[in-house]
């Protein structure tokens, strides 16, 4: 008899557990500042490799270190610009005003070739410190949520290294599968102000693939330019317009 009635109340009790946690979650995800935001987006930027293998009394190391910071302008209209992930057809175009209030546009992958896209626009879109938040309105009238935060990644290949720094927007989202690669974080690349620093460093300006730019190495290290080409130390096109 006893059994019988224990049975009903760890059943209720369960989904008194499930439903609590769901309701908590959502509270969570809705009530979360944009301080914490931040600083959990551009953790999930920052990665560290060092292998060593021995073979033949032959010893290879492989070294990756890259450390991200938010990046909080004082103008915010300076983040106004283009910011694609090059090869994957992604792209963000921002226009900001003093105030940090977000307009824009931008496309991205419909399907894994990169070449058939969809667009959309932003609504809402704001920003506040490094963080962007916007809504992200396509064709159809859907609708997906956009966070993102302006990052400056570091990348060094030995513990030596002085490092190459990228500018740009860091965002996660679902998985996406594109050009053989699955992906749930993004980084788009303000090209504009890395092809200037290129040339104003006189560094030789190569194309790229988004695996180069995510994990540069040290034989490439300038700005990405012509997508999917070998530029063979001729400028890229966006370089000449800088």
């Amino acid at each position: 008899m006893k059994a019988r009635h224990i049975a009903p109340v760890v059943a209720a009790l369960t989904l008194l557990f499930v439903v609590a946690g769901r309701i908590s979650s959502q509270t969570l995800g809705s009530t979360v500042d944009p301080q914490t935001k931040t600083k959990a987006i551009v953790a999930s930027f920052n990665k560290f490799k060092h292998l060593s293998k021995e073979k033949h009394g032959i010893k290879k190391e492989k070294y990756l270190r890259v450390e991200s910071n938010p990046v909080v302008k004082a103008n915010s209209e300076d983040y106004s610009g283009t910011y694609e992930i090059p090869d994957l057809g992604f792209a963000i175009h921002l226009r900001v005003d003093h105030g940090g209030k977000v307009e824009g546009d931008g496309y991205e992958p419909l399907t894994p070739d990169p070449a058939v896209r969809r667009a959309f626009t932003l609504r809402n879109g704001k920003i506040e410190g490094a963080l962007l938040t916007a809504t992200k309105v396509y064709a159809a009238g859907n609708t997906e949520k956009l966070e993102g935060v302006f990052i400056k990644t570091t990348t060094f290949e030995s513990p030596t290294d002085k490092g190459f720094s990228r500018f740009g927007l860091g965002t996660l989202g679902r998985p996406i599968e594109v050009s053989g690669l699955t992906l749930d974080k993004f980084f788009y690349v303000d090209f504009e102000r890395l092809c200037f620093n290129a040339l104003s460093a006189g560094r030789e300006n190569r194309s790229r693939t988004y695996r180069e730019i995510a994990e540069p190495t040290a034989k490439c290290r300038a700005c990405p330019g012509q997508v999917g080409t070998r530029s063979r130390g001729r400028r890229c096109s966006r370089a000449r317009r800088t």
